[in-house]
């Protein structure tokens, strides 16, 4: 515990940071990097604002997001193409959890499958589908919710979740009612 001008706090409640861009920073190795953060738009705000969308709707209910696919023939997917250009890799992480699909994919790029990773929230399985794929990861979290991550080696686009049918199919005829959380 410290003080912080008003009241004794924990450690982390003492500190307050923000920078106005993208920086850099000192890694272990001692070499100066490019500092990570958080590209995708209002994500920690939880708005719908900015997003584009597919062949689904979008919702937010109780801080998570809602995404249900509409009656539509097609891929149904909901991205963020306002990440831009970013040095070398991206790590794209979402925890989704299944509301009527357990299957999906999440890619990276330019809202194609040049970067992606299908997942299976059945099976707890995911599978890499592009050279361009440095890793990927599904693990399992707490009340059915799962943590999906895509690293790859691309420096400009989007980032997309898109939902495949129970078949595991990119398109398809949506039933109106079914998706997943994230």
């Amino acid at each position: 515990y410290g003080y912080n001008n008003t009241q004794t706090a924990t450690f982390a409640e003492t500190f307050d940071h923000s920078r106005l861009s993208n920086a850099t920073m000192t890694d272990s190795d001692g070499l100066l990097k490019w500092a990570p953060h958080n590209l995708m738009q209002n994500s920690l705000g939880l708005t719908i604002a900015g997003y584009s969308l597919t062949r689904i709707t979008l919702s937010v209910s109780s801080g998570v997001f809602s995404v249900t696919e509409t009656t539509e023939s097609g891929s149904h997917r909901v991205f963020d193409a306002s990440i831009g250009t970013v040095p070398n890799q991206t790590t794209a992480v979402f925890e989704v959890k299944a509301n009527g699909r357990t299957k999906g994919s999440l890619l990276g790029g330019y809202a194609t499958s040049a970067n992606a990773a299908d997942f299976d929230l059945t099976a707890v399985t995911i599978t890499d589908t592009a050279s361009n794929v440095i890793s990927s990861g599904i693990e399992a979290l707490a009340d059915g919710w799962y943590r999906i991550t895509l690293v790859y080696a691309e420096i400009q686009g989007a980032v997309v979740l898109a939902l495949r049918d129970d078949s595991g199919a990119n398109s398809y005829v949506g039933d109106g009612v079914s998706g997943m959380l994230f």
